[in-house]
């Protein structure tokens, strides 16, 4: 269990570093389009080849996107793909929706999903029995 606390706790901390770098370049933008409306009224006005549209097209080629690994269970030994199954449980339980449990285990999210719905049958159909 300590080690999935440490991935779900890496998996924010990414979150949290990736908005501040998104929060950063947005910033970066709006300034870029600033400087374009107080040199031309308009981002509309502004020449191509103006220095200001240049920034601005400068900025939105270099927009920050986060990535996670995203690993098949092919890819995995045996125990690492048992020890993904019982950890994609957990993390329902705790409500992780699918995409947040593939991006936390790092794993494809097709697996993912797959071992949700397989985990809830089993479910479904152990609580009928009882």
């Amino acid at each position: 269990m300590k080690l999935l606390e440490t991935k779900i706790n890496r998996y924010y901390k990414r979150i949290e570093q990736h908005r501040m770098i998104h929060h950063a370049f947005f910033t970066r933008l709006l300034e870029a389009i600033r400087d374009c409306e107080d040199a031309y009224g308009s981002v509309m006005d502004a020449p191509n080849d103006s220095k200001e549209m240049w920034m601005i097209r400068r900025c939105v080629n270099i927009e920050p996107v986060i990535e996670f690994k995203e690993l098949t269970f092919p890819e995995m030994s045996v125990t690492k793909v048992y020890r993904v199954r019982k950890d994609v449980g957990r993390l329902v339980e705790m409500g992780f929706n699918a995409r947040q449990i593939s991006h936390i285990l790092e794993v494809q999210l097709k697996y993912v999903r797959t071992t949700i719905r397989r985990y809830r049958d089993t479910r479904y159909s152990s609580s009928r029995k009882g």
